[in-house]
């Protein structure tokens, strides 16, 4: 654990925890000597004690490891598993490794960086959005002023952008969330107002896309008519989904934050 706060140093949402499994023994003065011993960062180094029936019960059925008390056997008072287990920002465990084995302490590094790469994912999601909104927004104008090329270019990056942001939002909330959606915290009245900003921007990115693509294919195609007729309703409809997940990712994320 020593090594690994030197090493992932650079990594400042990584926070590092050691439970005791001798509460008796291991009162805070202790854990503090021994953390003072390692070299802990108190602000990124946790040592923690409790009851010892809260610390087992945590051990056995949050962390699914094993531990049992051995009265009577000095030197081994308690049998624990010594494994490291990596566990993600919403409780989920995401591996257990072993800290003795070069090969698992350096797949454990991979795999913390990997999940902070992850939790920038929303961030990169709402980029998205609003660089599609942006591409929408000069297409419109592109061809107000009859500057087809462009208008071409901006709606055909706005297309591969919103389809890059809906592969990278399912791939999120599908591999990495695993389908929990993130919990909007606030209360009052901006508690409705934001579900309502979130269910009307699902309901019109699932109409959105079909739209989005027929309009494109018609005017890919020269048929003029058609891409007209149904691009009057789809591009405001595209654009509020845009603005709109961007909306929702500020409200959730940093109005609102739940963590």
């Amino acid at each position: 654990m020593a090594d690994l706060q030197q090493q992932l140093a650079g990594y400042r949402d990584l926070v590092l925890v050691s439970f005791t499994v001798d509460p008796e023994y291991d009162t805070p003065q202790i854990l503090e000597q021994y953390a003072r011993r390692y070299g802990a960062d108190p602000q990124r180094w946790l040592f923690l004690t409790g009851a010892r029936a809260e610390i087992y019960r945590l051990i056995r059925s949050s962390f699914r490891l094993g531990v049992e008390r051995n009265e009577g056997q000095p030197g081994y008072e308690v049998e624990h598993s010594t494994k490291l287990v990596l566990v993600d920002a919403t409780g989920h465990i995401r591996g257990y490794f072993d800290g003795t084995d070069p090969a698992d302490l350096s797949e454990l590094k991979r795999r913390i960086a990997l999940l902070l790469w992850y939790h920038w994912l929303p961030a990169i999601n709402a980029s998205l959005n609003g660089l599609s909104a942006v591409a929408l927004s000069v297409g419109y104008l592109a061809i107000r002023r009859r500057r087809v090329r462009v208008h071409k270019l901006c709606m055909l990056t706005a297309l591969g952008v919103s389809t890059l942001f809906l592969t990278s939002y399912l791939y999120y909330h599908i591999a990495v969330q695993r389908g929990e959606p993130t919990p909007f915290t606030a209360t009052g009245w901006v508690r409705p107002v934001y579900f309502a900003v979130l269910i009307s921007h699902i309901f019109l990115a699932a109409l959105v896309a079909p739209l989005a693509l027929f309009v494109a294919y018609q005017g890919l195609r020269d048929r003029l008519d058609r891409h007209v007729r149904v691009a009057r309703w789809t591009l405001p409809l595209w654009l509020y989904v845009s603005v709109t997940g961007v909306v929702v990712y500020w409200m959730l994320y940093h109005l609102y934050p739940s963590l």
